[in-house]
């Protein structure tokens, strides 16, 4: 039987699917949600207001960072405020 995948963020919090983490997009910092662990890299759907990505990108592991639930809330809320 095959281990399951493990993925550790830049600062050694595990990431698991359906996470929320923060990720760099060209030159932009975008928040989005694991979707799926492949051995080498993690896929992410952005989340909140999007601009020209809003498909599915893949990342490594250590270009992320978890982010906790009130973090990702009050980023939500803004989100839709200025809206």
């Amino acid at each position: 039987m095959k281990e399951p995948i493990k993925h550790s963020d830049r600062l050694g919090r595990d990431i698991t699917i359906d996470c929320i983490v923060a990720y760099s997009s060209g030159n932009m910092l975008e928040i989005g949600k694991v979707t799926k662990l492949h051995p080498k890299m993690v896929n992410v759907i952005p989340i909140g207001p999007r601009g020209w990505r809003v498909s599915a990108t893949n990342k490594y592991p250590s270009e992320m960072v978890v982010l906790e639930g009130a973090d990702v809330t009050m980023y939500l809320l803004k989100a839709n405020l200025s809206k």
